[in-house]
């Protein structure tokens, strides 16, 4: 089969297939690829170098819906050092929910309303970007009152 490559079409053919492992021959090179999924798309790996694939229109529409009232996102490209709540805490506007590290600073993300948390997807080590989702938090009666 022909599949496109940035802008230009290439041969493409699946040689092997297993868990996680996949053998391709792409322009009559073969290549060795490991993936793994996550909640927003697929990460490969071959050579050393690894790339994150996605459906380019459901990463679109996340994209100019942007995260949910509530969503705790980090600023910058960093890697997660603490996870401070779980799921079902009440937590007060301000409060840190988690700790990332860039750059070598460490910087607390905190509840922009106070609420309950409704899930945490931090995981201590993971590196995470803007627009990643690591907690969300449920405003409170009165807070969902203000806000809608």
């Amino acid at each position: 089969m022909k599949v496109r490559v940035g802008d230009r079409e290439v041969e493409f053919e699946v040689v092997s297939t297993g868990p996680g492992l996949h053998v391709v021959r792409l322009d009559g090179r073969t290549h060795v690829l490991r993936t793994a999924a996550d909640r927003d798309g697929v990460w490969v790996a071959s050579g050393g170098r690894a790339w994150k694939v996605a459906d380019a229109a459901e990463a679109g529409a996340r994209r100019k819906a942007g995260p949910a009232p509530g969503a705790v996102t980090p600023p910058m490209p960093g890697v997660v050092v603490r996870v401070l709540v779980e799921a079902g805490a009440r937590v007060a506007k301000g409060q840190a929910l988690v700790v990332v590290s860039a750059m070598k600073m460490e910087t607390a993300l905190v509840a922009a309303r106070a609420g309950t948390v409704t899930a945490v997807r931090a995981v201590v080590g993971a590196a995470v970007k803007p627009g990643d989702v690591l907690v969300d938090v449920a405003a409170d009666a009165e807070e969902a009152r203000r806000d809608g």
